[in-house]
């Protein structure tokens, strides 16, 4: 995502899930935070299976909800 700051995504609380409670990961989120405690989100896209990527389709560009896994 590009500024540098840590971007983040929950997989061990996923696989966790997948493991102990038998479901698979499904929408997983890439979270870029910004570098100061209290590392506030600035941006977030849909982490989407192979071969699909996120599309931007309307809203707010910096939220995940605003884009959907496609082709």
């Amino acid at each position: 995502m590009g500024s540098g700051a840590p971007a983040n995504v929950d997989m061990l609380g996923a696989l966790a899930d997948w493991v102990e409670r038998g479901r698979a990961p499904a929408g997983l989120q890439l979270l870029e935070q910004e570098v100061q405690p209290p590392f506030k989100t600035t941006r977030a896209r849909p982490l989407c299976e192979w071969p699909l990527w996120p599309r931007y389709v309307s809203g707010d560009a910096s939220q995940a909800a605003s884009f959907q896994c496609s082709r």
